[in-house]
């Protein structure tokens, strides 16, 4: 894999932000971002096992606190609703 240098050989780098600890375009952007990209591309090992304790976490939670689909419906409209009065009365003391 080659890699790209912002600068050529034997030449520093005068600009701003160029200082130790400074996280700029010539520490190796393209090579983080193309890292980056190769991780994304490949798909993530499944915990099968941790995924199936989750579900059943969750659907024991949910008959324990009694959430069905009508309740959860309800709670994000009463949550919607309560965001919606705080923007207003914001725009009213603005």
């Amino acid at each position: 894999r080659s890699r790209r240098r912002s600068a050529p050989q034997g030449k520093k780098n005068k600009g701003k932000g160029s200082g130790a600890g400074v996280a700029g375009p010539s520490q190796g952007l393209p090579e983080a971002l193309a890292a980056g990209e190769a991780a994304a591309a490949k798909p993530a090992k499944l915990d099968r096992e941790g995924l199936i304790r989750l579900l059943e976490t969750l659907h024991e939670e949910r008959i324990r606190y009694g959430i069905t689909a009508e309740t959860s419906v309800e709670g994000l409209a009463e949550a919607l609703g309560e965001a919606e009065e705080a923007s207003a009365e914001e725009a009213e003391g603005a």
